[in-house]
């Protein structure tokens, strides 16, 4: 379904120093299929760091410190 079609822009401001995405090329397609499976990964871990610092009571929601789970989870 991606074959022939045409490149896509980046929102605004990537736009600026980033060329057109091109999901037909399998180089692109390959990157952001990668990408993808790399956040689905990742996310049921931080998911699971969120609620564990929140039960010990130091997720500290908000507050950028070094020294809570808020910060270190990402929000």
């Amino acid at each position: 379904m991606l074959h022939g079609r045409e490149p896509t822009q980046h929102p605004w401001p990537l736009s600026s120093c980033l060329p057109p995405l091109d999901a037909s090329d399998p180089y692109s397609f390959l990157a952001l299929k990668r990408g993808i499976l790399a956040y689905v990964s990742v996310k049921p871990v931080l998911a699971l760091a969120t609620v564990v610092t929140k039960a010990l009571g130091v997720y500290g929601d908000g507050n950028l410190t070094g020294r809570n789970g808020y910060t270190c989870v990402g929000g």
